[in-house]
């Protein structure tokens, strides 16, 4: 999701702003975190490098060439991540119009709004997910229901979740 406002920038205005440097800077921060303390990286390995509050550059737990090997894992997944939502906006292209159009009307907008504009999510975000979006909305607790039951509602389909190859990154 982060990646999504620098990404529209790009295919809507053909250039980007400032205003999508913090969300590049979590990104950042959020694969560092991957590669460096949860060895979720197969060329680092299954090893963490926690930083300790204080903890003075110099004071590493690794060598240089790790470090390098790190940034360059950090460069590749952030970049694979900003070339796959470049992808997705480009192919949701027109329901990202109608969104942006929606937030124009009502500066700010609900789950339910976005489900009501373009439809139910295609993967349910499993069942506590769909309660809490739900309830809070004026929606009526409904223990079994799920993304699915709510495209059941709306005539449209939820297909299995997609296998997924390396580590989880949708667009952030």
């Amino acid at each position: 999701m982060a990646l999504a406002g620098r990404a529209s920038e790009q295919i809507n205005f053909g250039r980007v702003t400032t205003g999508a440097s913090d969300d590049l800077r979590r990104v950042t921060q959020i694969v560092y975190q991957m590669v460096q303390v949860y060895g979720m990286n197969d060329r680092v390995g299954q090893v963490a490098f926690p930083r300790e509050d204080g903890q003075w550059p110099q004071d590493k737990m690794y060598s240089n060439a790790t470090a390098e090997v790190m940034d360059e894992e950090v460069r590749s997944i952030v970049d694979e991540a900003y070339k796959r939502t470049l992808v997705l906006m480009e192919q949701k292209k027109d329901q990202v119009k109608m969104v942006a159009d929606l937030l124009l009307e009502k500066e700010t907008i609900t789950n339910m709004d976005i489900t009501a504009l373009i439809g139910a999510r295609p993967y349910s975000a499993g069942k506590e997910y769909d309660e809490y979006v739900n309830i809070g909305w004026g929606g009526k607790k409904d223990e079994g229901a799920t993304s699915a039951d709510a495209a059941a509602a709306d005539n449209t389909t939820v297909p299995e979740e997609p296998p997924r190859d390396g580590p989880i990154l949708a667009p952030i």
